[in-house]
């Protein structure tokens, strides 16, 4: 779930969703770490840079929602 960058935005979305809804501070958990084959590839997303989400999404995705993916990124960087 975490090395896939749609995923990852489908996920930060839903926690902040979560954290919207509840008004209350959070922590996001990463569960079922023992599943995870290549840690590496984990490694981005811990810390993401906004560059790498934003060019990962966009080769995933169709040239028409590049507007939406800058302010996916936008939203996602700055919480």
């Amino acid at each position: 779930f975490m090395v896939d960058v749609t995923k990852f935005i489908s996920g930060c979305m839903a926690s902040l969703s979560a954290m919207v809804q509840l008004e209350l501070p959070h922590v996001n958990i990463l569960s079922k770490m023992d599943l995870v084959t290549n840690k590496k590839d984990l490694e981005e997303f811990l810390d993401p840079e906004p560059t790498f989400l934003l060019s990962e999404l966009n080769k995933r995705m169709a040239p028409q929602y590049a507007k939406l993916n800058k302010a996916l990124i936008e939203l996602v960087g700055n919480l």
